[in-house]
């Protein structure tokens, strides 16, 4: 079994921080028509599409550990989307999945001991 549990960790932190940052940009949108700069619809869809993807940055942080190139791609995308779909809202979450995800991808394992 590979030893994948740095990216499992990273990956589900970041996953939670884009959770988090979904939740807190949903929330905001009820106060977004005061300030006048943002448009509540479109806070809206942006926040649904980061949740929608921080569950799957999620699941590919649980995946990394049995299948490392599949939870990696998962990640990858995942964090990419939230950083598009956020911006400057959850760079960190974002960020955290897509370096977990190149690790996942292109991460290679040292082989054990030479046998006896």
């Amino acid at each position: 079994m590979n030893n994948r549990g740095a990216e499992m960790v990273i990956g589900l932190m970041g996953g939670v921080f884009a959770l988090m940052a979904g939740w807190f940009g949903y929330a905001m949108r009820t106060v977004s028509p005061v300030l006048k700069h943002v448009n509540a619809k479109t806070l809206e869809v942006a926040s649904i599409v980061t949740i929608i993807l921080s569950v799957v940055g999620i699941a590919g942080a649980l995946l990394v550990v049995r299948r490392p190139k599949l939870g990696g791609l998962l990640m990858l995308i995942a964090g990419i989307g939230v950083i598009v779909s956020m911006r400057v809202y959850d760079s960190m979450g974002g960020i955290l999945l897509i370096v977990t995800g190149l690790m996942g991808l292109f991460r290679k394992v040292r082989q054990s001991q030479a046998r006896v």
